[in-house]
């Protein structure tokens, strides 16, 4: 079992549960996920919790055969994709449970504010069988996840054949060279 977390306070209490944690990029990126995966392995090894922590991250995942395409295609379908989740952080706004509201305003002032090379640069994996390699490497490294978990269509608004297209150069071209 594993579980989410994406408050500042979760990821200390998921640790001393000592339970694996699941992190997308919906609401933090991966400079605010190193703060929270470091309190997160404190807290880990502060309550005396065998072995390394387990981390699982979520990542929306594109492929195309040029980095233009990857870039390009699915801009419509992620823009529309944080314009939905900037709403439902809205919603939970004065919600009990939903955290402090400044909170959420803030992360969803962020977010409204992101440009789409921000979104691509901290929030996503897009690109070519090489390119995706190299981010997904590197992408798993930083925050120091043991897998990742990849998102195909977020959204809703892909095409099949655009998911099954990732997915081929995913379990073809990229996936191996992790093994």
């Amino acid at each position: 079992m594993r579980m989410a977390a994406n408050s500042p306070e979760t990821f200390p209490q998921v640790a001393k549960l000592g339970l694996p944690l699941f992190i997308g990029l919906r609401d933090l990126d991966i400079p605010l996920l190193r703060g929270h995966l470091k309190a997160y392995r404190e807290a880990w090894r502060e309550s005396g919790q065998a072995g390394p922590a387990d981390v699982f991250l979520r990542i929306p995942v594109y492929a195309a055969p040029t980095e233009q395409a990857a870039r390009e295609e699915p801009r419509a379908a992620m823009t529309y994709f944080f314009e939905r989740h900037v709403e439902l952080v809205r919603s939970g706004l004065g919600r009990a449970g939903a955290g402090p509201g400044d909170r959420r305003q803030a992360m969803a002032d962020r977010i409204v504010n992101m440009s789409y090379d921000e979104i691509l640069k901290t929030r996503v994996a897009f690109g070519t069988a090489p390119a995706l390699r190299d981010r997904l490497g590197e992408i798993a490294e930083e925050p120091g996840a043991r897998g990742i978990v990849a998102e195909l269509n977020p959204s809703g608004l892909l095409s099949l054949d655009q998911m099954r297209r990732t997915l081929d150069v995913l379990t073809r071209e990229v996936i191996p060279t992790f093994r």
